[in-house]
């Protein structure tokens, strides 16, 4: 029987893997959907970044978060003062833990001390005596969110603390190894490369998801709306077909069918009139005259307008009523009284 033996250099690789792994299983959780449709402002002055933590840090919660806000439905404001409600977060914990289990003698250096004390005895060390080994890598996360009315200042939603965690094992079976699996992994891997082990290659559990979209998935989105693909619009008769499964409508009987059928259709209403309809013509006049060129030499225009229509005749006077003797009144030339002087020759 042969075996032999694997080491990993180094886990930073490792490391930042398990804490984005849990950041990205934390947010996942957080369901934004009663904020769906409202102009929100993503504050982050709370969300500070650690020098020394590593490279997954709130920079990259920020846009975690804000990934799941869009994918919810809400409007994101650059501005305050455009938003009708402010969403705040926190990190509450980010960052690994590792233990490791030995099944056999674990290495110790108390013996080699302890033989130091008498003389002449030389320091031999116990090295590792195992049948496996198992090395455990943990990532954690713990993130929260609120969320209140700007101007008013009432909390309207919050999510609670949504702690997620992820890991990574690597195992050895008299020393061969490193066998690797756990959440960061697609499968079982091999010192880096993946195999399939009947015993030990486990089911990959899908992670926990809310919100209109997993947090996972390739999801195209309108490009004008920012949300999902609109619906197809229903036409009249599946309108028809969906209320007539919510309402029961009573049959009718034999006797109201036969009404309704001797009624008959309603009579067809007449077309209203069309005010932009255009005017009527007038009937066609007698031709007008036609416009003779001016004569050569004068000073009116070449255009003559038709001639204009002559003066009416005065009307005569009426003839003033006469006596109750029926002669008709003397005349103004009668009178002596009235007649012009005489006139010199």
């Amino acid at each position: 029987m042969l075996a032999g033996c694997g080491t990993t250099k180094t886990r930073n690789a490792t490391e930042q893997l398990l804490i984005s792994d849990a950041v990205d299983r934390s947010i996942a959780v957080i369901d934004f959907a009663p904020l769906a449709g409202k102009a929100v402002y993503f504050d982050t002055k709370y969300l500070v970044t650690v020098k020394g933590v590593g490279f997954v840090n709130a920079e990259y919660v920020t846009s975690s978060l804000r990934q799941q806000m869009l994918a919810s439905g809400c409007l994101l404001q650059d501005k305050l003062e455009d938003a009708e409600f402010v969403v705040e977060a926190r990190i509450g914990a980010l960052g690994t833990d590792a233990h490791d289990v030995t099944y056999g003698i674990p290495p110790s250096s108390g013996i080699a001390q302890a033989a130091e004390m008498l003389p002449n005895v030389p320091r031999v060390p116990i090295p590792d005596i195992s049948m496996a080994k198992k090395e455990d890598l943990l990532g954690a996360s713990k993130v929260a969110v609120f969320a209140y009315h700007r101007e008013t200042k009432i909390p309207v939603w919050q999510s609670g603390n949504s702690v997620a965690t992820s890991n990574a094992r690597d195992s050895y079976i008299l020393g061969v190894g490193p066998i690797q699996d756990g959440t960061i992994y697609h499968g079982t891997h091999f010192a880096g490369s993946r195999m399939q082990i009947p015993l030990l290659s486990g089911k990959q559990q899908a992670p926990p998801v809310r919100g209109l979209v997993s947090y996972y998935d390739e999801v195209q989105f309108d490009k004008v709306t920012g949300h999902l693909d609109i619906p197809k619009k229903p036409t009249v008769n599946e309108l028809n077909a969906e209320i007539e499964s919510i309402v029961k409508v009573p049959k009718l009987s034999p006797l109201t069918e036969q009404m309704f059928a001797a009624m008959g259709p309603p009579a067809p209403k007449a077309p209203a009139p069309n005010s932009t309809a255009a005017p009527a013509q007038p009937p066609p006049g007698p031709p007008a005259a036609p416009i003779e060129p001016a004569p050569p030499g004068s000073s009116s225009p070449a255009a003559v307008v038709a001639e204009r229509p002559k003066p009416l005749p005065p009307v005569a006077p009426e003839p003033p009523p006469a006596d109750a003797s029926g002669s008709p009144p003397p005349d103004d030339a009668s009178d002596p009284g009235n007649s012009p002087p005489p006139t010199l020759r």
